[in-house]
């Protein structure tokens, strides 16, 4: 069996603390694994609770079918909390866009991916790691803005008008980096 540093999402099963080694199982791709985890880390997955979405990192031992078998060490841990995100500043190539007021934009883990979303918008960011979801995000409120916030209401059709007032109502200030 192979192995390979891995990071994985998935929901906690069970925690087996106070005797080594310790361990957490999490489910992520409809399969359970178990994640052994180091002393150091012991404060943070004895505060977990089953049912809670994590993202582990660490060593994986990788199956003949490529898949992570098991972490055999755990590097990191961090927990999701599924309320929303407000943002107040959105950053694209060189370009800040700066918000009078925080934008809510819900975070869910489905199917394998972030997926950080404001419906009014039409605003979607989605990534296998969070930071990639935040990212894309970021990328798409730049495109709106560019495409719809900057555009001609004649050129637009009622939908995109719409879009193009609310993007207009949170008061953004553009700035360069």
């Amino acid at each position: 069996m192979a192995s390979t540093a891995a990071t994985l999402v998935g929901q906690v099963v069970t925690i087996a603390v106070g005797a080594p080694p310790e361990r957490i199982t999490i489910r992520a791709d409809s399969r359970e694994i178990d994640c052994v985890c180091p002393t150091s880390l012991h404060d943070q997955i004895a505060g977990l609770s089953p049912g809670s979405i994590v993202e582990v990192a660490g060593e994986a031992a990788i199956n003949s079918q490529g898949q992570v078998e098991r972490l055999d060490r755990l590097d990191s841990i961090s927990t999701f909390s599924p309320g929303p995100l407000r943002i107040t500043r959105f950053e694209h190539d060189g370009i800040v866009f700066s918000l009078k007021e925080p934008l809510v934009v819900n975070v869910e883990f489905t199917d394998g991916l972030w997926v950080y979303h404001n419906s009014p918008l039409n605003l979607w960011g989605s990534g296998e790691r969070r930071e990639e979801a935040i990212a894309d995000l970021h990328d798409n409120f730049a495109f709106l803005w560019q495409e719809l916030a900057e555009e001609r209401d004649e050129k637009l059709d009622s939908r995109a008008q719409d879009i193009k007032r609310l993007l207009l109502d949170l008061a953004v200030t553009r700035s360069e980096t």
